[in-house]
């Protein structure tokens, strides 16, 4: 009920997604059916969402809320204990229309996912384990006003905002942890101006700005001496990295 289109373009994608170089998925969201009370819920071997759609002032507003949870990591116990996973996302949505032409948004939407696995190594008495992690987290909010003063032009403001977050964690026995732990939070503005001269001629002139603000730490194998030949291998011990944040 939240999508209204999805495009892929494999190449030569409108200048409006910026500075990509490779295909790209676009989604675009739309306001819910604004007539009636909405409430769904499913529930199956994997996971289970609920979804509400609450109208108000008469249809001029809505508010939808949606949520989905797995339970992978109730289930593959049963199976294996060398993998766990799990994921849960959510969205929030608003939309007011404040007259015919001006309409207001807010969407606020996150996700949280997560990858376990573990394997044994060696045999006898050098048995030992390893163990990889991954975790990938983001809250994001945009925030945006449609104004469309004439049938033939169409003007779109938009601010977003929010963090991300992505962990990377590896261990073998008698080994010290190593791992990444990277952190970003997005500023970003964009406004568009869209004006239709024919039903199969449209003219969009925009700009855009995005800052990221980068926090990232680690720890690394430590290698030993250098140089050295035959080429060093890890001593087992690891280099903690922390630099200052960066903006891009």
């Amino acid at each position: 009920l939240l999508v209204d289109q999805l495009d892929f373009y494999a190449g030569g994608y409108p200048v409006r997604f910026g500075q990509y170089s490779a295909g790209i998925i676009a989604l675009r969201t739309a306001p819910p059916p604004a007539d009636r009370l909405q409430l769904e819920a499913e529930v199956d071997l994997l996971r289970a969402s609920a979804l509400a759609i609450i109208p108000f002032d008469e249809g001029k507003g809505s508010v939808a809320l949606a949520f989905r949870r797995s339970y992978y990591e109730l289930l593959l116990p049963l199976i294996t204990d060398a993998v766990s996973l799990a994921y849960t996302d959510y969205q929030l949505r608003l939309d007011y229309k404040l007259t015919p032409r001006l309409t207001f948004s807010l969407f606020f939407f996150g996700s949280r996912d997560s990858l376990r696995a573990a394997q044994d190594l060696g045999a006898g008495s050098t048995t030992g384990g390893a163990s990889l992690g991954y975790d990938y987290s983001f809250d994001q909010a945009i925030v945006s006003v449609d104004w469309q003063p004439v049938s033939a032009l169409r003007l779109r403001w938009s601010s977003t905002i929010g963090p991300s977050a992505i962990g990377i964690t590896g261990q073998s026995t008698g080994d010290s942890a190593l791992g990444t732990d990277t952190r970003a939070t997005r500023l970003g503005e964009r406004l568009e101006f869209i004006l239709t001269e024919a039903p199969n001629l449209v003219t969009t002139l925009g700009s855009e700005i995005s800052v990221f603000l980068y926090h990232f730490t680690g720890s690394l194998p430590s290698l030993g001496e250098l140089p050295a030949i035959p080429a060093p291998s890890s001593d087992g011990t690891a280099m903690s990295l922390a630099p200052a944040g960066s903006v891009n």
